[in-house]
Parts: C-alpha cells; structure tokens; sequence
C-alpha cells in the first residue's frame, strides 16, 4: 500500500511561471519536469492535496483518481488585546512567491487608497521567512513581524485581515485560520478560493472594493463585528478522521488485492 499526499507541483510550478518576470523558458522547463515525475508515481500510490480544484487539474493531466482533503484551522476566540490604532494584517508564508506578490500589492496598492480615508491605520505583516523584498515594505505605518510564535496573536490585534491576492494554488490556510480566530477577512476570489462560506468573509473582485470593505472594518465601532466568532470552522480532529478513513481504506484494498498478497516481503 502506498498513500501518498502531496503538492500538485507540475501545476505550482505553472503558477510559479505566471508569476515569474524573467527566464520563463527556465520556469516551462521545470513543469513540465514535475508533470513527467508526477506521471512515474506508482500506479498503486492513492494521491491526495488539499484543494479540490487542484485534485480535478491534477487528476485530468494524470488520467488517474486524486482525492482532495481541505486543511483545518484551530478554533481560538478573539481575546480583545487589541491597541488604539486601527491594524490590517496580512498572514503567510513571507518566501513564497504569491505572498511576496501579495504583500506588495497590499502595500503599495491597498495601504496608500486606506491611508487617504484612515491615515492612522497600521498593516503588519507576519509570517515565516520574509524575502528581502518582503523587509522593505517595512515603514512608520508597515510592520513585518518574522516567525511570530503564534499567528493567532496577529489575527487577534487586527480589526480586519486582508488577503489582496492574485496567484495561488490549493487552499489559503490563512484566511481560514484567521476566520477560526475570529477576524474578518477581505479577499480576493483568488485568496479566498474553495473557501466556505462564512460570516467574516467579504469576498471582493476589484482594489477599490477591497478597499472600501477594509475602511468599513477600520472605522467600525471596534466590538461591531465579535459576534459570528462561532461560525462553523473546519477543525484538525475532522481532517485527521478523512486521512484516518482514507488509510483504512487503503489498508482493506491491500489486503484484498491478490497480488499484494502473495508478493515477496
């Protein structure tokens, strides 16, 4: 038996490539290296990724099944210890190349449209590893926090987290961690892709409406919006039942199949 769970990189790989602004032949290359790879897998092996979308692509370029199982978020009640000052925060992976693309749009595209009606707005940007690109955005009003110990501090002293996306495969876990922590979220459809519905999330197509929806939240009383904290979340106990079912299914086709049976050790 082989149960393998694991990124569809032939199409991170395609996503790397948009995003790329030199040596795209270099970036094809890769590609189409990981879509041969991906095409040696065991025939056996049961593949499993977190976004369904991802599991449909992947399956349709294999010719074979690919189950998709979507990520949890903790549970965490917002403790109120946020300060005076209205915050946007962003959450992510700071060396990933759709964060590093979507820290930049927040703020140079987002921060200066906010500013103009909230000049005392603060924008933290936390996450694990920012890129030097990443520390520049740093400034009086710009925050880069680098491998906080818990995100769930940053989600709780923001008004509103803001996911300005326009590259990403699977499924954004920060916004669904910052939804389990109680936070309202704007994002774009990409940010937001195969995402529940939820009552603290604004789903926005364009800047200027992103933008409107994040002064709402700044200039909101600041307890307006505390009270569909506890919305249904997708939690780790359900995910780890799905990988738990799905081992067991594994297990029960092995020992049924003849072949694998009677296979040397």
């Amino acid at each position: 038996m082989v149960l393998q769970t694991v990124d569809p990189w032939s199409i991170r790989a395609g996503m790397d490539t948009a995003i790329a602004r030199r040596l795209r032949p270099a970036y094809r290359a890769r590609e189409y290296q990981a879509l041969r790879a991906e095409r040696r897998l065991p025939p056996r092996a049961r593949l499993l990724t977190v976004g369904a979308q991802d599991a449909v692509e992947w399956s349709s370029r294999l010719g074979r099944k690919v189950r998709s199982i979507p990520n949890g978020a903790e549970v965490a009640v917002r403790s109120g210890t946020r300060g005076d000052s209205p915050v946007v925060c962003f959450v992510g992976s700071l060396n990933y190349g759709p964060n590093i693309d979507s820290a930049g749009v927040l703020i140079n595209k987002v921060a200066p449209l906010v500013w103009q009606q909230v000049p005392d707005a603060r924008f933290v940007i936390a996450g694990r590893r920012p890129a030097p690109s990443v520390l520049e955005l740093a400034g009086p009003r710009v925050e880069v926090l680098a491998n906080v110990p818990t995100v769930l501090d940053v989600f709780h002293a923001a008004d509103v987290a803001v996911f300005p996306d326009e590259h990403g495969v699977g499924i954004r876990n920060s916004v669904r961690e910052a939804l389990a922590a109680g936070t309202p979220v704007v994002a774009t459809p990409v940010a937001a892709r195969e995402q529940e519905a939820h009552p603290l999330l604004t789903v926005e197509e364009d800047i200027g409406s992103l933008v409107e929806r994040v002064v709402g939240y700044l200039a909101a009383p600041r307890t307006e919006h505390r009270g569909s904290e506890e919305a249904a979340v997708r939690t780790w106990d359900v995910v780890a039942q799905e990988y738990l079912d799905e081992l067991r299914t594994a297990i029960s086709h092995d020992s049924h199949d003849p072949q694998r049976r009677s296979s040397p050790a």
